[in-house]
This record gives structure tokens, sequence and C-alpha cells, in this order.
């Protein structure tokens, strides 16, 4: 047993190492052949290796390729069946599927298509970037010829006859010496070198299909054909024509019409012409970069080539020679070209007219002239156009040359022009040289003209025919008309200053007019006749209607209209140079501003002219301030029409100085000396306005303050309570701000209370806080005797009033006194602002609350019994309705100055009434002191009135016009009524006092302070009333 084991030992190494030989031994990829391939040669792949003899498949990108030839023991190929691809990652098998290396197989792509040429260039265009060794890579068609790599993209070689001769081009891989793939690429021709003698254009290069090439001159975007003359593989030649070589540097291109395919090559020309001057004595400088001598000439213009002169790096001068034309000039000698083709021409002249155009000879036009050949030197384009103008505003007049002659340096030309009138020839070439104007005229008429206002500069249009721009000059009679412009060839317009005087307008003036060479006159202008000429017109008052004298000149016409300021002014007498009209003064303007006089004749001939003024009214003087007697201080006059820089003022004979009035001439104010002594203080001094020395009123509106009126003192014994200062002008109060009352006694809790309430029979009524009604107005005129006994009596409330108006704040009753002409007005106006403002009535400056009632009584044309008796007004205010039982707090204090009730103070469970009183009245529109009383029980009982009230008596003397008294109605609430009562008793009503103040009609109102205040906790409660109250307001 042991025996047979040893012979196994023996034999087994054997064996391995005979399967390890034949089977086991895995392939090795050492390359392929050739070393890349193309998309066109993928499909067969050839590897290079060792240990392939036992090799049963390949994979190609993974994929298992079965199709497998041995070349010999190191070389195999095998269809490619793997998708396309630009790598392929190769591996090989044995039969005992021991596997080799991975090897990657690079792939090039050709794009034959998009593959071009330059000249002796040719690109190949393709995927290059994956090829192992661009060294390796060689143009097939000529072994070892180089093959340049560019990029990923390009690959490039250089074009020769060989190449261009070979049916195919191929990639050769010079590490395996094989050929790759093989290409058709298509060829253009390839130019070497190229030059010009003179139009001739010679080529050099390699041109395999003669027959097939066509050669273009490319110059400025434009393709211009070169006409072959020779040619030969290597040489070619065509004629250029004379357009296509005005660009310095000249390309073109040769086309192979088989292939398509375009070889482009540029010609520069070192020495080149960029542009030109003509000049009038017939020389010309070209411009450029020239590098030349006086051996070359300029060609191109005549049959005889043209001597240069002063030639210079960058210009050169000829002088045209007579038969010189349009054409392509260029620098050259001995037939050589040194510059490009430059179009020019000589500046045409047009000398003179041989024939002039007329009917009679079929309006043909021949003219002689200078350089205005009809077409371009050595070709038949056309060089030049004539063109005429009529003057006529149309363009498009040409003169097609029918006839052209040169001989002895000039052309005689002829053409046919399309009218009988006067027009220019003028000569313009294609290169943009226009010659002079040549006139063809002929003789002018006037037919008439246009005419222009007498005196009054203006343009004059004249009719006639052949009319032509060319040394115009126009006169009337003797007077230039000014820049005569040809509208066309049968008008002309012109200046003329119209200061020819004359006697009779419809006799015509000469007129003159110069066109040409020809003069000619007619007597053919008129003037217009003249519009009238306003100079001056006389005043009269606004609203006053009367005669108005206007002066002027050209009235004489009975046709004739006048208005001032829009308003007929009838004429009642009439001269050329004055007239007198009826005005109605009706049109509103002030003395400042002057009306348009407006005068028509036969409503054709009409002027304007602002020069009518009203007169200035006298100034008007209602009321002035006060002051007190030897204290200076300033006064206001209010009135109107008192605007002026040119003001004095006096006040009884004392002058006021500093003057000075307001914007819109309401008020002036000055300061006053005081100074003007006066036995009675309620007696009304003069106040004397003047305005300009000679515009003067008087009125006696100036009261001196009362001399025993000073400011009071309050309960504390300070002035003005310590809340508020002395008004050392007026000597009242001006309390602080929280602080009320003639003496500034009363803190104001800010407790804002609705506008009163207006009814209609003039009564008011005022609203507190805690709900107590207040009914104020005026309820009686009495007419008194001088015994105090009433003669008339008037009950207000139960008047009809027949005109009941509401603008704003304000409410205006008006109505008749039963049995009289006596007209009573009674205005009501409420002060809506939560703030105090201040009012002047008859110079007694006032302060007024928020939420005033003021009355104002005027009273017109009252007839009295006798110029002895007086009429009392009566003003109610009480209590009608009170919401608590509880009565805690009444009392009343009043203040009195001689004899005149002037304040009052009425408190009632914290709800303290607040008058002020002025001692004035207007009286016949002057400022006068009265008396204001409150009523006594006997006189209430009189009058038999309700003694639960009080009533207020404002007294006033005779007048024989009108009165005016204004008091104003107001409640303070200085303290919120007690949550406790202290003193419990019956409500009542309870009497109110009343704040009486005089006011001025139509200047300021007067005031009174009408203010309720209360305690904050009570505010919840009476915005609740407020809201109660809001759905009954008038």
């Amino acid at each position: 047993m042991m025996r047979n084991y040893k012979h196994c030992i023996v034999i087994f190494p054997f064996l391995f190492l005979y399967l390890h030989v034949t089977l086991g031994v895995a392939p090795i990829i050492e390359g392929f052949k050739p070393s890349f391939g193309t998309v066109g040669t993928s499909d067969r792949i050839t590897i290079l290796g060792s240990n392939f003899a036992t090799l049963s498949a390949v994979y190609s990108n993974g994929i298992k390729q079965s199709v497998i030839t041995s070349i010999d023991s190191t070389t195999r190929y095998f269809t490619n069946t793997a998708p396309s691809s630009l790598q392929y990652n190769i591996q090989a098998e044995n039969q005992a599927g021991e596997k080799s290396n991975i090897a990657t197989y690079y792939i090039a792509q050709v794009d034959v298509a998009n593959s071009y040429q330059k000249n002796t260039d040719y690109y190949i265009v393709g995927t290059f970037d994956t090829i192992p060794d661009h060294s390796n890579l060689k143009v097939m068609a000529i072994l070892n010829y180089p093959l340049q790599y560019l990029n990923g993209t390009h690959l490039t070689f250089k074009l020769n006859l060989e190449l261009l001769s070979a049916n195919s081009i191929g990639l050769y891989d010079d590490s395996t010496s094989v050929s790759v793939e093989s290409f058709k690429f298509e060829f253009a021709p390839i130019v070497h070198s190229a030059n010009f003698n003179m139009d001739l254009l010679y080529i050099q290069g390699i041109f395999l299909e003669t027959n097939n090439l066509e050669i273009s001159i490319l110059t400025r975007g434009v393709v211009y054909p070169c006409v072959p003359s020779a040619a030969s593989t290597s040489d070619m030649s065509c004629t250029a024509t004379k357009r296509s070589l005005t660009n310095p540097i000249t390309s073109f291109q040769i086309l192979n019409k088989r292939n398509s395919k375009v070889t482009y090559y540029s010609v520069v020309f070192q020495t080149a012409i960029q542009s030109h001057s003509n000049f009038a004595n017939g020389t010309a400088i070209f411009y450029g970069q020239f590098s030349i001598d006086l051996n070359n000439k300029l060609d191109g213009l005549t049959n005889l080539n043209i001597n240069i002169d002063d030639i210079k790096p960058t210009q050169f001068t000829i002088i045209y020679p007579a038969n010189a034309k349009c054409g392509y000039a260029y620098v050259g000698t001995a037939g050589l070209r040194q510059t490009n083709n430059y179009y020019v021409c000589p500046t045409p002249k047009l000398e003179n007219v041989i024939t002039l155009p007329s009917t009679s000879n079929g309006l043909v036009l021949t003219f002689k002239s200078y350089f205005t050949s009809m077409v371009v030197y050595g070709t038949n384009d056309n060089a030049i156009v004539f063109i005429l103008d009529y003057q006529d505003g149309q363009d498009g007049y040409m003169c097609a040359i029918a006839d052209s002659k040169y001989a002895s340096g000039s052309y005689e030309s002829t053409c046919v022009v399309p009218k009988e009138n006067s027009f220019f020839i003028v000569a313009v070439t294609y290169s943009g040289e226009i010659s002079n104007r040549l006139l063809v005229e002929y003789k002018p008429t006037i037919s008439n003209c246009s005419s222009t206002d007498y005196m009054v500069p203006g343009k004059v249009t004249i009719y006639g025919t052949n009319f032509i721009n060319q040394n115009i000059k126009i006169s009337i009679e003797t007077a230039n008309c000014i820049n005569p412009i040809p509208r066309n060839a049968t008008q002309i317009v012109c200046n003329f200053p119209s200061n020819i005087v004359v006697q009779d307008f419809f006799k015509p003036l000469q007129v003159t007019i110069s066109v040409g060479t020809y003069q000619i006159s007619e007597n053919i202008f008129l003037y217009n006749r003249p519009n009238p000429l306003i100079q001056s017109a006389t005043s009269i008052l606004y609203g006053s209607p009367g005669l108005v004298t206007i002066v002027g000149n050209y009235f004489g016409d009975p046709d004739i209209v006048v208005r001032i300021g829009g308003s007929d002014c009838r004429v009642t007498i009439l001269t050329d140079t004055e007239m007198v009209c009826s005005f109605n003064s009706d049109v509103p303007s002030d003395y400042t501003t002057p009306l348009d006089v407006f005068v028509s004749i036969r409503s054709k001939y009409n002027s304007i002219s602002r020069v009518f003024y009203y007169t200035r009214p006298t100034p008007i003087i209602k009321s002035a301030t006060s002051t007190k007697y030897l204290v200076p201080a300033k006064v206001t006059i209010i009135g109107s029409i008192l605007a002026s820089d040119q003001i004095f003022v006096s006040i009884g004979g004392s002058e006021c100085s500093q003057a000075l009035s307001s914007l819109d001439g309401t008020s002036i104010t000055c300061q006053f000396k005081s100074d003007v002594f006066i036995d009675d203080f309620r007696k009304p001094l003069d106040v004397f306005i003047s305005i300009e020395q000679k515009f003067n009123s008087t009125n006696q509106v100036f009261l001196y303050i009362n001399p025993a009126k000073n400011c009071p003192n309050g309960k504390n014994g300070e002035l003005c309570s310590g809340h508020g200062q002395c008004n050392q002008q007026q000597f009242v109060c001006d309390c602080k701000d929280g602080w009320a009352s003639f003496d500034c006694s009363i803190n104001d809790g800010g407790t804002i209370i609705p506008d009163p309430n207006v009814n209609n029979d003039t009564s008011s009524t005022i609203i507190t806080p805690s709900g107590t009604e207040f009914d104020v107005g005026i309820i009686l005129i009495n007419e008194m005797g001088q015994d105090d006994n009433i003669l008339n009596s008037y009950n207000v409330g139960n008047i009809t009033w027949n005109n009941i108006t509401k603008q704003d704040n304000q409410y205006s009753y008006m109505t008749t006194l039963p049995n009289t002409n006596s007209t009573l007005l009674v205005k009501l106006s409420i002060n809506p602002l939560d703030k105090r403002v201040f009012y002047n009535f008859a110079g007694d400056i006032i302060p007024i609350l928020p939420k005033s009632i003021k009355y104002q009584v005027e009273l017109e044309n009252y007839d009295f019994k006798s110029t002895l008796n007086s009429l009392n007004f009566i003003f109610k205010s009480g209590v009608t309705k009170g919401e608590s039982n509880c009565i805690y707090q009444e009392n009343t204090d009043t203040q009195v100055l001689l004899d005149s009730l002037r304040s009052i103070q009425m408190t009632l469970n914290g709800e303290t009434l607040v008058g002020t009183f002025s001692d004035r009245i207007i009286l016949d529109n002057r400022p006068s002191y009265n008396k204001v009383e409150k009523l006594n029980q006997t006189e209430i009982s009189k009058l038999s009135l309700n003694d639960q009230i009080t009533y207020i008596s404002i007294s006033t003397s005779y007048f024989k016009s009108n009165v005016v008294v204004d008091p104003n109605f107001g409640v303070l609430v200085s303290n919120a009524p007690n949550n406790g009562c202290m003193e419990k008793k019956k409500f009542e009503s309870w009497k109110i006092g009343v704040i009486v103040t005089a006011g001025v009609i139509a200047v300021s109102m007067a005031v009174a302070i009408l203010y309720v205040l209360k305690k904050r906790k009570q505010r919840i409660l009476f915005n609740a009333k407020l809201q109660k109250l809001n759905n009954n307001k008038f």
C-alpha cells in the first residue's frame, strides 16, 4: 500500500505541471494594432499579447465576443459587437476561464462634413482627445507626413499638390505602422500670392480644376466678378471691374464650383487713396498714405495720364485737364498699379445760357458748361444729373440731356424743360460734387399785393410771375421792403415798415421789384384802413352812469361800436380824434386796475387798449378802536377802500402817525397820542383819512375809553385775581388759559358743551351739563316818550318773519315792524370753536368763549313820533327747565361802571353764568355810549312780563337812519353739582343774567363769554345727554 502511494506522489507533480502549462496560464493583452481606432473601424479590433494559445473569448465593455481570428501566436482580432463608444475596455479569457488584464482601446471620431480649409491649411474636425499618443499621428497619403494635434477637436496639416491630387487622405498610426482609416476630403484651390497690373489680377497657387474655378472680388459687401483671362495649375489671371478695386485692401475669392469650396485672399495696397478735395481753380488734393514720386501718374479720368504735383506722405495735388471726366482714379507707373481705385469727379461748372426755352422752340434749353461729361470714364455708367429748381415748393424736376458735345474744353448741352418760368439749373455728380446755380430767367410781372395796417409794420405778399431768389430787392414808394423771400415763382413775401405817410388810403402806392437782371414797377399797394388808435379815456365812479371821453385817432366813421370792460358805451359825439360815449359804469373793478376800451369800426377795424380807470372813491370809515385819554396807543380803523402807501390819519385833529393799510384795504393801523381833550368821553371824535392827498374822508367813530375804567381786582384783592394780565389799552383782564370771567376768578374745568339751539322765533336755548335749559332772546321793542310812557310796543316773539336764512353758523331773520316802514333784522351767530376769540365792537375789544350765542339787532328807517323819544330793546334770560330739585348753591355778583351794567356772575348749583356788557351802541353808523340796565320788579310788572325771568334793557336815543345792538348770551360751569345736597330747595324758574355787548355791522362781531365747565366725573352722564340733544339741533 505504501508503494502505491509513493507512485502516486511521483506522478501528480508532472500532471499538475502539464495542466498548468496547457490550461492554467492567463492571457495578457499588451496592446492594439493600430494603437487607436476610429468610429468607422471600431467593428474590428486587433489585440496584441501572449498566452493566447487557449484563448476562447474576448470581452468588449463586458460583452463577450465569440468570433475570434488568430493571426499568429501573439495576435488575434475579433468582431466587436459592443454598442458604439469612444473607448472599449477589452479583456481576454482562456479555456480554463482565466482572464487577462483589461486594456482600453480608444476611438477617434472624424467629422468630414465640418472639416474645412483655410487656403494652405486644412483642419480635420472631430474628437481626438482619446488618442493615447498624439505624436504617432500621420497623414496616410504621404507616409510620415506630419499631422499636428491642435486640441481635442482639431487636427491640421499643410496642403500641397500631392495631397490635393490624392483620392483620399487617412489617419496613419506611426507606432504600429498601420493605416487607421481613409477619408474623402474636398479641397479648394490654394493661393500662394497675388498682385495687380492695372486692372488685371495675377494669382499664383495650385489650381487643379481650372475649368471649375470662378474668381470674384469682394468690396464693401458687394461681390464683383473678375473675368478670367488665363489659367494653369499654378497661375491664374482675371480682369477686375473698376468699382471692385476701390478698397485699399482688395479681397477676392476663388470658388470650386464642383464642390463649392472657396479660398479667400487679400491684396493690400501699401499706397492708398482715401479722400480728396476739389477747389474752384480746377485743382484737387488727394489724401491717404503714399509712397510715390513724380514718375507716378494719376490714371482713370482721361485717355492721358495726369501729372502729380506737390507730393507728400499723406497727400498730393493734381490739376484737372479740361477733358477730365468722372472716373476711378489710381496712381501707377509703367503699367503697374500703386493704389486702389478712387471714384472722383471734377466739380462741374455751368457757364451761360445759349438758348432760352420757350413754347416756340419746344422748351429746349441749350447751355455751356465745363466738366459735365454724362458718363464715367471708361464705362457707360451715368456720371451726372441736371436738376431744375423752379422754387415752387416741388422737387424732382430733371433736365434730361438730349445732346452733349465737347469742343475746345467745354460742353454744349441741350435738354427739354417742363415749363416756361424762371428757374435755376444745377449739375450734381454721383460722387456728390455740385456745380454753381445757373439762372435761366424770364422777365417778371406784378399783378397785385397784400396790405398792411397803416403805420403798423407787417408782411406784404406780392403776386406775379417769374419770381426767383436771385438779387431780389423790393421797395414800396421810398421805403425798402426788408428780407424779401420768394414762396414760389408767383409769390414774394417781405417785411414792410408801413411808414409811408398817406392822405388818401385808397390811392395805391408804387411797388418796385428787382429780380435777377430785371426791374419792374406797378402802383398796386394799399394800406388797410387803420385800426382806431386809442390813447386815453376819462374816468367816472363805479356804479354811477356817466359820459366818458375817449381820445385817439382814426375814429371818424359812423359805423362805430365802443365797449368798456365788455359793456356797451353808446357814442353821442364823434370826431376823427375824439368821441364821447355814455357808460353805465356796471363792470366790477377796482380803481387801480384799468378796463379794456374796445373800439370797432365796420366790424373789421378793431382796437383795444386798457386805458379806462374808475375814479377812486373816497375812503369809507366805519369804526375805530379806542384808547384812554393821554395814554398813547395803537388805533385800528375799520372801513373799505383804504389801501394805499400814501396815507395821512388824524383823530380829533391830532395826527395818528405810522399809518399802515392792510392789503385788502379794510383796515388802517396808526399810533395815536390820545392827546385831544374832550369834556365828555361819550362824544366821538372825527377820524380823518387822506389818501394821496386828494381822496379824503371824515367820520365821527373814535371814542375814548371811560376814564374811570380800570382792570378789576378779584375777591382775593389781586389784579385780575392773579390769573391774568391787565390790557393797558382796553383796561380789561386778559385771562390765562383755564381761567374765565371779567376778573379771571373762575377756574375753567375743561368741560365742552354743545352749540346753543336756535328757535324759529329768534330765541335760543343753552343747555348745561346738568340738563338745565337757559332761554334767551329779544322779546320787546318799545318806543318811550319823555315821561317814560310806552308809545309803541312790538312783541318780537309774535312777529311773522318774511325771510329766514341759515348759512354756516349764522341765522338771519328779517321782517317789517307791523304798521311801519321799519325793517327789523335779527342775526344770531354761534361761536362753534372750542377756544376763546376776540371781537371789536365800536372800539370795545371783548373776549368770547366757546359755544356763545351772539345777537345782532338792526332797526332801520324807524319813524319816531318825536325826536325827543327813545327806543328800548328788551332781552330775556331765564331757566325754563331744571333736572334736579336739589338747590345747594345760589348767589349773584355784578359789576357796575358809571351806572351801566358791565358784568354779572350768577351761580346755581356750581353752574355759573358769566356776563360782560359793553356800554356802546351804533347810532346812524357812529359809535355811542349807552346805558345797560336790569329791569326791576316794578318795570317787569309794568310790562306784564314773567317775574321769574331776568330782563335787560338797552336804550337808544333818537336816530335818523339806523341803530344796531349786539348782545351775547352764555353760561359757564365752574364746579360740577354736588352729589349730596347741603340745602334742598324746590326748583323754580331761576333768573339768569344776560351778557350784552353792542356790535358793529359788517366789521367785527361783539363778544360774549359763553362757556360751560364741568368736573370730569360728570362727563359720562353729560355725553349721554349730548347724544339726546344732537337729535333736536336746529
